[in-house]
């Protein structure tokens, strides 16, 4: 997940800014871990999918994806083989991860789908946002419209049933608005028309209390606004500085 990183940056607490922002997210987009598996995965998954009789879990493993190909394959990293793979129903897709829980993005139609992880297969999709954007750390979920700059929170359990129209969002009407989890499911808002970068504590079931607000004017200046939960701290900062 440079000079794009070389922005204004902000931090809630002004302190040291980490040289990567741009490439922290906690759930692992698995895109960029396709270089890892080298020619095992383009020849691997030239199979429409199939499941491995012994698959552990959380064996430290990550998924990847082949766009190529159009399949995304499981890699397990300790023994550098795909164990694993099924076919994208779209050309452009990625997976999130957060330890055994995926979620298969299919972005050309704004769809999310759980990861059968011991079957490697998509359940039934779900449709999000036009232009959504989705961040996973532990049990939390952010969903993004920067578009329209609504964000909504919810728990990996709660994603698969998501409706725009029937879950309240935390923020609306801040296009350009941007999001990101932490593993321990903290998650950091960055509100660009507001000026404010707001915190939430997100329990396993989706539920949230009042957030944490901290004000950033210089966030309404910026161009591309990009958030990182780095632990329980926001970063944020302008891509296109």
């Amino acid at each position: 997940m440079g000079n794009r990183n070389r922005g204004k940056h902000v931090s809630a607490l002004r302190g040291a800014v980490p040289a990567r922002l741009r490439a922290h997210r906690k759930a692992i987009s698995a895109g960029a871990a396709v270089a890892a598996a080298g020619a095992l995965v383009a020849t691997a998954i030239l199979y429409p999918g199939f499941a491995s009789a012994d698959v552990d879990l959380n064996d430290g493993g990550v998924w990847v994806t082949n766009q190529t190909q159009g399949m995304v394959g499981h890699l397990n990293y300790p023994s550098r083989m795909l164990d694993g793979a099924y076919a994208s129903n779209s050309d452009r897709f990625d997976v999130t991860q957060h330890e055994k829980t995926v979620f298969h993005t299919n972005s050309d139609q704004a769809k999310v789908s759980p990861v059968d992880v011991a079957n490697v297969a998509r359940g039934t999709e779900v449709q999000l946002p036009a232009s959504a954007v989705l961040s996973q750390g532990g049990t939390a979920v952010a969903i993004t419209d920067p578009a329209t700059g609504s964000v909504w929170l919810t728990s990996t359990g709660s994603l698969p049933f998501f409706s725009e129209t029937e879950a309240e969002p935390v923020l609306e009407n801040s296009p350009g608005a941007a999001a990101d989890v932490s593993p321990e499911g903290t998650a950091v808002i960055a509100d660009p028309r507001g000026g404010r970068i707001h915190t939430y504590d997100v329990a396993a079931d989706g539920s949230y209390g009042e957030p944490k607000t901290t004000d950033v004017e210089e966030l309404q200046g910026f161009g591309d606004v990009q958030v990182a939960a780095v632990g329980n701290k926001p970063v944020a900062f302008d891509a296109e500085s």
